[in-house]
């Protein structure tokens, strides 16, 4: 009897059947990459290298002769394909090696790793210095020309995540949201929750659209989460559980993930001096006082996830002639609404997104946690609509307020309508959260000394 395997490339080192006797290759891989002009992630398929090319071919004739036939010209072989992949360091985002490599006492990052066998590009390393330092982890003495970590950066050094998730955990510790932002911090390094096969997207996007939660993909994640951990707090039983799942297209194995890695941050902020001494004290409600509050939570991912901001351009209303005049035509088509970056580069948001068939926002702008990039088009796979309250507060370093026009212009291109008195006072609150927030940073088990800011900040987000 004949069998035939189909496998991606984890063949290479990962399997080994022994009785195979001959190997198609397609020489083709999915390689993970970073677009440094787009700043956003990358998959791309590639042609493989040709030492993979090699590994692939040893899965044929283990144990009697075999062949491998490769699906690519000769002369292709020989003079387009790469002798090795090339090393993750040249490819991917260099945050996290930055500030480990400053953590560890290296306050010339840029020099050490241009001093590698394989260096990434000296861009690449400088992208990643101004993103920390945008980010409130660095700082730069231009005396010495030396980097250090400011308080939050050292916290962010000893958490196993991306320096942005990082900040999430911590202000979500300081804002009294610990249970949501362990959610979604604990599923931005999983494969996604929701499952979505090819027969079934209507109903898997269907089941989706059940947890949405103030047009936002990450809090949708939460309530999905809290559906499922609520379900097993129950006592159901597997057969149960595994019902649910497919009932709603979750993935059990992302959602068992997920609840390791909320352990293992919870105790990150425990370590920290971020958490409190209970068992399960990430679920406590002293610790979530704010998590079922949407705007502070999309406020908190304003600061963390800054300055990954789009702007959200709907069509211009439309109007229909009556016997009693003209009246508004409601939007029913999502392809009208469009998402535009700061350079004015047209956005497209994912299929996979909960707002895909969104066709109205309440406001102008939108968070966003990655982007991907294909051959053609930049992709959102995720966004949440903010409040101008929440970006008063937390987005851009400069804050121009135009007190004639009425206008608050952050960063040189968002451009907010707000009252001259209540951009005075948003500045103003700004400045105090901001002095505030780096005393925590440095001191985690200082005790609260002005509860009254924390008022003004959540009275200003209901007002947006």
């Amino acid at each position: 009897m004949r069998k035939v395997i189909c496998s991606t490339n984890v063949a290479e080192t990962s399997i080994t059947v022994d009785d195979v006797t001959s190997v198609i290759d397609t020489m083709r891989v999915k390689e993970a990459g970073f677009d440094l002009l787009n700043n956003a992630s990358t998959l791309a398929e590639t042609f493989t290298s040709k030492a993979s090319a090699k590994q692939r071919s040893g899965r044929a004739g283990r144990v009697r002769p075999g062949v491998c036939y490769r699906l690519v010209k000769e002369q292709t072989f020989k003079d387009k394909l790469k002798a090795e992949q090339l090393p993750e360091i040249c490819r991917t985002p260099l945050e996290r090696l930055v500030l480990t490599s400053v953590a560890a006492g290296y306050q010339d990052p840029k020099s050490l790793l241009l001093e590698g066998m394989d260096p990434p590009k000296s861009r690449t390393i400088d992208a990643a210095l101004q993103n920390l330092m945008d980010l409130g982890a660095m700082k730069y003495d231009g005396s010495s020309r030396t980097f250090s970590l400011t308080g939050l950066g050292s916290h962010l050094a000893s958490f196993p995540v991306d320096a942005k998730i990082g900040k999430l955990l911590v202000l979500g510790a300081v804002f009294r949201c610990v249970d949501p932002v362990l959610t979604i911090a604990s599923l931005a390094s999983e494969r996604p929750l929701f499952n979505s096969p090819f027969d079934k997207r209507d109903e898997a996007q269907k089941a989706k659209t059940e947890f949405a939660w103030s047009r936002s993909d990450l809090l949708c994640l939460t309530r999905a989460y809290a559906a499922w951990r609520g379900l097993k707090a129950k006592g159901a039983t597997t057969r149960e559980e595994k019902e649910f799942c497919d009932s709603k297209f979750l993935s059990r194995r992302t959602l068992y993930g997920a609840r390791d890695g909320r352990r293992q941050l919870a105790q990150a902020l425990v370590d920290a001096g971020f958490g409190g001494p209970r068992r399960n004290w990430e679920e406590s409600e002293e610790w979530n006082s704010n998590s079922g509050n949407p705007k502070v939570l999309k406020a908190i991912l304003v600061a963390a996830l800054y300055p990954n901001v789009v702007a959200i351009r709907s069509p211009d209303d439309k109007f229909a002639q009556v016997s009693g005049g003209a009246v508004a035509v409601a939007n029913d088509d999502p392809r009208s609404i469009k998402f535009f970056a700061r350079d004015r580069q047209r956005i497209f948001l994912h299929s996979d997104s909960v707002n895909f068939a969104e066709v109205k926002y309440k406001h102008r702008w939108a968070v966003y946690l990655n982007k991907w990039k294909n051959e053609s088009r930049v992709f959102l796979r995720d966004i949440s609509e903010i409040t101008p309250g929440g970006l008063l507060l937390f987005a851009g370093g400069d804050v121009d307020v135009q007190h004639e026009k009425s206008v608050v212009v952050l960063d040189g291109w968002i451009r907010l309508n707000a009252q001259a008195r209540t951009a005075v006072l948003a500045r103003e609150l700004r400045t105090r959260l901001d002095q505030r927030l780096m005393a925590k940073f440095n001191n985690p088990t200082a005790t609260e000394s002005s509860p009254e800011l924390l008022e003004a900040f959540q009275g200003m987000l209901s007002e947006s």
